[in-house]
This record gives structure tokens, C-alpha cells and sequence, in this order.
């Protein structure tokens, strides 16, 4: 019966040392998916024929539904760590133009930012010869601590932002830097 005692204590140390190596392990990786990202693909990715600039750190996942960069740092996705992803889609149809739609645009946008405790502002950037409607969100505490939500004149992209504050200003040199593919 000891014997059998002991193999189970062991057995149960292994697997508790598996499983915190494991999570160390996960620790220290991800934050290396941008820069790993880089080395493989380069500084810009491309959807819906834009070019698309994509900062130092973060990577990208593409799916039919648009692209997506994330910035994670060490301590994801088990600690409460700053984090940027910023999102590109292209809304199928009718493109956004200033007079009939920033209205509506600014009425849903500024509705979520009531409920989530958020200040907004409102922003244009210059863009691919066009304007980007940008209603930037802050608040003090809790995450996302920032979030934007953008179109971008006479297209049907939308870009968004979502994360830590640190993060913003590469969220508006993309967006400033973005360029339409030839």
C-alpha cells in the first residue's frame, strides 16, 4: 500500500510540474507571435485591396470576416496585461460617406460608450487620399482602457481599436499609413 501511496504522490508531482511548465511556457511565447510574425511575413499584410502597415510587435490573423493585428505582452493570456487588436473589415454594399451615415455612426458608438463608462471624442485622420470618421473611447479603469471606432470615407472598410492606451498611437499610424493596392 505505501509503494503504491508514493507512485501516486509522484505521479502527482510530475503532472503538477507539467502543468507549470506549460503555463511558463505559454507566458514567454506569446508575446513572441509579433515579432515571429514579422520575420516571416514582412511590415504590411493586405485585405479587401488595401495594404495594410502592421507594427512593430503586433501580428495578424486573417479570416473571411476581415483581419485582425494583436500586440500582446509577457504575462497573456493569464495576467492582466496592457494588449492592442485592432480589427479591419470591409462592409459589403453601400460605402460610408460623411453627410447620410456619420450621424448614425456616432449615435451607436456613442451609445456603447455611455454604457461602458467611456469619454469620446471625435477625430478625422487623413488616409489613402481620403478621410477616416474616428470616435476615439477612453476610460480610467478596466480593460479595454481605449477603444476607437473609425470609417473611412467613400469605402466600405471600418477599422477598430480596442486595448490598452499604450497601443493607440500605433492603431492611428496604421490607419494613416494604410494605402489602397494597385
Amino acid at each position: 500500500m505505501p509503494a503504491l501511496e508514493a507512485k501516486r504522490a509522484r505521479m502527482i508531482f510530475v503532472l503538477m510540474g507539467a502543468f507549470i511548465l506549460c503555463g511558463i511556457i505559454a507566458l514567454l511565447i506569446v508575446p513572441l507571435f509579433g515579432p515571429c510574425w514579422h520575420l516571416l511575413h514582412g511590415d504590411t499584410t493586405s485585405y479587401a485591396g488595401w495594404k495594410i502597415p502592421v507594427p512593430k510587435g503586433f501580428y495578424v490573423r486573417k479570416s473571411p470576416n476581415g483581419a485582425t493585428m494583436w500586440r500582446l505582452s509577457l504575462g497573456v493570456p493569464l495576467l492582466p496585461v496592457p494588449y492592442g487588436h485592432v480589427s479591419i473589415f470591409e462592409h459589403q454594399g453601400e460605402s460610408f460617406l460623411f453627410s447620410p451615415h456619420y450621424r448614425g455612426f456616432s449615435d451607436s458608438v456613442s451609445q456603447d460608450a455611455a454604457t461602458g463608462g467611456y469619454a469620446i471624442q471625435e477625430r478625422a485622420v487623413s488616409t489613402a487620399g481620403s478621410t477616416a470618421y474616428c470616435l476615439e473611447l477612453d476610460r480610467r479603469a478596466g480593460q479595454p482602457t481605449s477603444m476607437a471606432r473609425c470609417a473611412i470615407e467613400g469605402t466600405g472598410i471600418a477599422v477598430f481599436y480596442e486595448g490598452d492606451k499604450k497601443y493607440l498611437s500605433d492603431f492611428f499610424s496604421v490607419l494613416r499609413n494604410m494605402s489602397k493596392m494597385p
